[in-house]
């Protein structure tokens, strides 16, 4: 089955690097990446200050880049450049943001990947 490209939500060509077009470990990487992910933006969200924000806007880039999630590297970054805690306007429309690319992500596994959501990750 071919896999519809959108690499606006994922690179899979970036993705395929590391995976050599093994679907099912794929697809256990996105489990992992939004288990993981929901985890990091539940930081930010309860950070108490500019550093413990950024450390977990830090982790999601970074976990974002490893599997081509190119919209949720992008907020990330941009929430992780802050150099004082984000008032709450901007705090919450960063957050939502990252909450929607995270949701585009999971839409994407489950549309692409079978095995999607049967190991277990609770995503």
């Amino acid at each position: 089955m071919e896999i519809e490209r959108n690499d606006a939500v994922v690179d899979l060509d970036h993705l395929a690097q590391y995976t050599s077009g093994d679907r099912a470990l794929e697809a256990e990487l996105f489990e992992l990446f939004l288990t993981n992910g929901r985890a990091y933006l539940t930081a930010m969200s309860s950070a108490g200050d500019a550093a413990a924000w950024c450390e977990a806007a830090h982790a999601l880039k970074g976990s974002a880049r490893g599997i081509g999630a190119k919209s949720v590297a992008q907020i990330s970054a941009e929430a992780e450049a802050v150099t004082e805690m984000p008032v709450s306007g901007e705090r919450d429309r960063m957050l939502a943001a990252l909450q929607g690319a995270l949701t585009d992500v999971e839409a994407f596994a489950h549309a692409s990947y079978p095995s999607f959501g049967q190991h277990g990750a609770g995503v």
